[in-house]
């Protein structure tokens, strides 16, 4: 006699429109949130502040949001992931999403409402020198103001070494941080 053995039937695991739809959102939500975060060092280049500012809001106030708020949507994210409930997964899921959310907040609420008008201002270069990358030679400068060095690069053909100072518009943002904008005007040694 014959004994039938049991045979496993493993069901295929079918791609619905529902999933489809799901993993495009997630995707657009960590393509929006890595903009905020690269728009953030972006504002911050163009700052008299240091990158450990926005570094220390990272670190003091954007993991612990981020954790915060993984344990918080545990249940969404589980249902989100189709039962994946692992809290190292949920914490790096909102670590991509949320940990850059305060420095970039601070930072563009600061640049997109300034106070007052541009004024122009006349920074003493502290270093300069030539370079070269795929598409040429450029000429840098350093300039420096309330003891931060800033790094402006040209087109070697737009600036003729030596330079003396860089006249650039400075406006103060919303929370009082100096941007500078126009760095391409310089001015240019009489020197020979």
């Amino acid at each position: 006699m014959n004994e039938s053995l049991p045979i496993a039937v493993e069901k295929k695991k079918r791609t619905t429109l529902k999933n489809v739809l799901k993993g495009i959102l997630a995707l657009v939500l960590v393509i929006i949130f890595l903009t905020i975060h690269t728009l953030q060092w972006v504002i911050c280049g163009f700052t008299f502040i240091s990158f450990i500012f926005p570094l220390a809001l990272f670190l003091f106030a954007g993991i612990p949001l981020a954790w915060w708020a993984a344990r918080k949507c545990r249940k969404w994210l589980t249902r989100f992931f189709d039962g994946n409930d692992v809290t190292s997964f949920h914490v790096l899921i909102m670590l991509v999403l949320l940990s850059w959310i305060p420095p970039a907040l601070l930072l563009s609420t600061n640049f997109f409402f300034p106070v007052g008008a541009a004024v122009k201002e006349t920074l003493p270069v502290v270093k300069q020198g030539t370079s070269r990358d795929d598409s040429g030679f450029y000429y840098w400068v350093k300039i420096e103001k309330h003891g931060l060095r800033k790094r402006i690069v040209e087109k070697e053909d737009l600036v003729t070494p030596p330079v003396d100072s860089v006249i650039m518009d400075i406006r103060k943002g919303y929370l009082g941080f100096e941007f500078f904008e126009h760095p391409d005007f310089i001015q240019r040694s009489a020197k020979k």
